[in-house]
């Protein structure tokens, strides 16, 4: 703002305008604002995950498994207490009721959820049985 903005400001409103430094801190910025920051340029930004209950279930593309933690970590704390548990896929899916492996990145050691759907509570483990809610 120009000075003689400030002044005409100051005779207008009586107001005194003082300098004044806002710090804007880790809750203010959003995962994805976070992670576009700390991730190394040209690096797609993971920006979802599927959620199990309080379980955050990510796929962490192989150019991103060096920096799974720290992702993890900022999913964590933008989505808490909502998410508790963040976990990503291991390996491929190898037996015949499609129950992937996981890891769990961030959180407490839980799988075991609730989901509500319709009026109906489904408590499982997430880590033995397979749950995908866009197959309803």
């Amino acid at each position: 703002m120009s000075q003689q903005a400030l002044d005409s400001l100051k005779q207008l409103c009586n107001v005194e305008v003082v300098p004044y430094t806002l710090t804007l801190g880790y809750s203010y910025w959003s995962a994805d604002h976070i992670l576009k920051r700390i991730l190394p340029a040209g690096v797609e930004v993971p920006s979802s995950f599927e959620t199990i209950g309080h379980v955050a279930h990510l796929n962490i593309s192989d150019d991103l498994l060096a920096y799974k933690d720290v992702i993890a970590k900022v999913i964590y704390d933008k989505n808490y207490p909502r998410i508790q548990t963040v976990v990503n896929k291991v390996g491929t899916i190898t037996n015949e009721f499609r129950v992937p492996k996981f890891e769990i990145l961030a959180g407490k050691n839980d799988m075991v959820t609730e989901i509500k759907q319709y009026g109906a509570t489904f408590r499982l483990d997430y880590g033995l049985v397979y749950w995908n809610s866009r197959l309803e």
